[in-house]
């Protein structure tokens, strides 16, 4: 009754219980009887059938029998309660096996969840980090970038901005945020430029693009020319959904501009100087020559002597604005020597103190070292008296001029805001006065051919124009600082020189005065007739032997064939053929002591400048005079001047 029993139904169990009761019952019965039985056997005296042994024998069966039954139903529910134990154990085995193998499915799953989750942790980790590495990145280019940045919102409120533009005005990013970029300290200070943006923020956002140059007030007053730029941002869809803005401070800017547009303007002047200086100084040269031959030839009383000294004085005159205009371009020859610009200064004071009104004290505030530079001390003269004369117009009533003098070394970051300067060693020369001041509307103009900071006057225009032209030509540079009713000042930096002797004196062309003229045997070339007529006339004049030619050639060929000696030649530049370098190379074969000096008006070979004009050796410029050419021959024939050939002459 195990394993069948499990299989039988309720109902069958039912029967089968009655049936094992009967079964117990009729068993209980026939032990009943057999108990009679053995009583009768064992007592014969008591009847087979004896009513009590009956009775007794039916109870015993019948209580027998029902404990067996009651036994039996125990055994029954037992094993049936154990049958569905076993039963449920079974099928919670099954039920636990089925979850377990459920739970290991969902477990893989899980793992494989996991495992995508991780690489999906991990891509997001390194998504993240390049996103933090390119938000680093992004930030120091815009954070280190010249300008200003921002970003808005279609309304014009300020969500992000750079750190160059936090800097400029000194506050930290939770100051502008979130306010409107119109009204950030950036524009603060400007009513008419925050309308201007706050309408610009509105036609950017409708879908436009704006740019424009615009000036701006900073808090200490200051005035900066302001690039300003504001571009919509679009999303995928093409909606706007930021503005960026970008401005930067173009006022160093438009200053190089300015300088480089008035550089241009001198180098046109400058080029059209050029172009018709050689040409009028050969027209110059024999005006004051002859004008001064007439003046030797006839008495101090003749009108004719009174009229050609006022030829001579105009002639003069042009010979000056031909150099001027020479300076402009530095195209101007230059009669530089070392020298010490405290003294140039110091002699020059009293030239100056006789120029300036009275009332106008001069104040020299001057280094105690020397301040040595290689310089043409007649263009430095000229410099000081320009700058004088300037200032004296600008002092209404008494007043100062101050001239300092100092040494600076200058960096490239100074350089970088002066164009033409080179880092170095420098002279300054300080010009100040306590005069009007120059309105700043004009102040980027006073260094422009023709334009006066005074009224309209006789030479009024090139004063400050020549002081600019000269600097250059020294390779210097000029600032200058002014304020309304607050003076100006002219700041002149000369580059330094501390090779070579000071040359304390005048240059030596100038320095020579008693030098007896002793007659020479001259050789003239010269490719314009009224030069070479008028020049010879000087030269015999002087009591010099001379022999005058139009070409190269023929000098060249009279001295091959001619038998007398010749102690100097006398030779323009610039001429057809041949010129002055390359006729003197050839006949220095033919006449090995002969001097040279070389005369032009002007000449663009940059070669020929180098070795000839630059050099300073033996040249004299167009137009001279009777005394400075007298001068000039015997300086070369007392001191035996001489000039290192080139190898290349062209151009």
């Amino acid at each position: 009754m195990t394993e069948p029993y499990q299989n039988i139904s309720v109902n069958h169990r039912k029967s089968y219980l009655l049936m094992y009761f009967l079964v117990v019952l009729t068993t209980s019965l026939i032990i009943a009887n057999l108990n009679a039985i053995t009583d009768y056997v064992l007592h014969p005296g008591i009847p087979y059938f004896d009513e009590e042994h009956l009775i007794v024998g039916g109870i015993s069966g019948a209580l027998t029998a029902i404990i067996l039954t009651v036994l039996a139903i125990s055994h029954f529910k037992l094993k049936s309660n154990d049958l569905k134990i076993k039963s449920l154990n079974m099928a919670l085995e099954n039920k636990v096996e089925e979850r377990t193998e459920e739970l290991k499915n969902k477990n893989q799953e899980l793992l494989v969840i996991e495992d995508k989750l991780l690489k999906q942790l991990g891509k997001n980790i390194a998504a993240q980090e390049e996103l933090h590495q390119s938000k680093l990145l992004l930030n120091a280019i815009i954070d280190n970038s010249f300008e200003m940045q921002g970003l808005l919102t279609p309304d014009g409120k300020l969500i992000e901005v750079n750190k160059t533009s936090l800097d400029l005005i000194g506050v930290d990013k939770e100051t502008v945020i979130n306010r409107y970029f119109w009204d950030t300290p950036w524009w603060g200070h400007n009513p008419t430029l925050q309308d201007k943006i706050r309408e610009a923020i509105r036609e950017v956002a409708a879908g436009g693009f704006l740019r424009f140059e615009t000036e701006n007030q900073d808090a200490k007053g200051n005035i900066h020319l302001i690039d300003f730029s504001l571009k919509p941002i679009l999303d995928d869809q093409g909606h706007i959904i930021f503005l960026m803005p970008e401005w930067r401070d173009v006022t160093d800017y438009r200053k190089l501009e300015n300088q480089l547009l008035q550089q241009q303007k001198l180098d046109s002047i400058g080029l059209l100087a050029g172009g018709i200086a050689h040409d009028f100084n050969n027209l110059l040269t024999p005006i004051l020559g002859y004008s001064e031959l007439i003046c030797s030839k006839v008495s101090p009383d003749d009108s004719i002597h009174a009229d050609s000294v006022l030829i001579w004085d105009a002639a003069n005159c042009a010979s000056g604005l031909i150099k001027q205009l020479l300076g402009f371009s530095r195209k101007q020859d230059l009669a530089t020597h070392h020298y010490d610009l405290n003294g140039i200064i110091s002699s020059f004071g009293l030239m100056l103190r006789r120029t300036i009104r009275e009332d106008i004290e001069i104040k020299q505030v001057l280094s105690t070292d020397p301040c040595e530079i290689i310089a043409d001390r007649n263009q430095i003269e000229q410099v000081l008296l320009n700058l004088a004369v300037n200032s004296q117009s600008a002092i209404n009533g008494a007043g100062t001029i101050t001239i300092e003098t100092g040494h600076l070394i200058l960096d490239d970051e100074f350089c970088h805001f002066h164009p033409g300067s080179t880092p170095g060693p420098y002279v300054l020369l300080a010009f100040s006065d306590t005069g009007s001041g120059i309105p700043g509307s004009i102040l980027p103009h006073i260094f422009e051919p023709f334009f006066s900071t005074s009224s309209a006057g006789p030479g009024k225009g090139l004063g400050l124009y020549s002081v600019y032209s000269i600097v250059r030509q020294h390779d210097g540079f000029i600032d200058v600082h002014s304020k309304d009713d607050q003076g100006t000042t002219f700041c002149i930096y000369l580059p330094e020189s501390i090779s070579g002797d000071i040359d304390v004196n005048q240059p030596a062309v100038a320095a020579i005065g008693a030098l007896p003229v002793q007659p020479r045997k001259i050789m003239l070339v010269e490719d314009n007739a009224m030069v070479l007529d008028m020049t010879k006339n000087l030269l015999e004049n002087q009591g010099h032997t001379v022999w005058g030619f139009l070409k190269p050639e023929d000098a060249l060929e009279h001295a091959r064939t001619a038998s007398q000696t010749v102690d100097l030649l006398l030779s323009d530049v610039v001429m057809p053929m041949m010129n002055g370098l390359e006729l003197y190379e050839k006949l220095e074969k033919i006449i090995p002591d002969l001097k040279v000096l070389f005369m032009s008006g002007y000449t663009t070979s940059k070669v020929l400048q180098q070795q000839v004009i630059e050099d300073r050796t033996n040249f004299i410029p167009k137009p001279f005079t009777s005394e400075t050419l007298a001068k000039k021959i015997a300086e070369i024939m007392q001191h035996g001047m001489d000039i290192q050939l080139p190898r290349d002459i062209s151009g």
